[in-house]
């Protein structure tokens, strides 16, 4: 987040708007970032007193519990694709700018793009190795991105 904002301030001129947008979709990633996990620790409660439940009120809990698992799974996607989005916007802006190198511009939005798709994948379909795998790659070269970024960021300013 605060990296984003960083970014979003930097772009004056060209690509403004893009970054505008782009700043705005990472804090609602960050806020449904935050929802999703305060849902995980809320499932991981809801175990617990399952387990510790008598058995005439296990069902009930075990309904929270099937709750919490469904609206965080289709969270979770949500979240990817709206940050995924964000820094796609991000991208954008860097593209047509002057303060960043458009080929890092460009590999942001590279990078964003399948993330984005899977992400909209990952409503519709059972979670599986493959899927994980290929966003855990995309995370990693997000990441990696993320810290080229920094690293300029942090290079103009010194």
């Amino acid at each position: 987040m605060l990296g984003a904002t960083g970014v979003y301030r930097s772009i004056n001129a060209g690509g403004s708007a893009w970054a505008q947008i782009g700043f705005n979709f990472i804090l609602i990633g960050t806020v449904l970032w935050t929802i999703s996990l305060s849902g995980d620790v809320a499932t991981a409660s809801n175990v617990s007193n399952w387990l510790a439940a008598p058995a005439d009120s296990k069902e009930a809990e075990w309904s929270a519990i099937a709750a919490l698992s469904v609206s965080g799974r289709g969270l979770l996607a949500l979240t990817w694709m709206i940050y995924s989005l964000g820094l796609a916007f991000l991208g954008m802006a860097m593209i047509q700018s002057d303060v960043y190198p458009r080929w890092l511009g460009w590999v942001g939005l590279i990078v964003s793009v399948p993330v984005t798709a899977l992400g909209a994948i990952q409503v519709f379909v059972p979670r599986s190795i493959t899927l994980t795998l290929i966003f855990s790659t995309l995370m990693l070269l997000t990441t990696l991105w993320n810290l080229a970024t920094g690293m300029w960021v942090a290079r103009r300013v010194w």
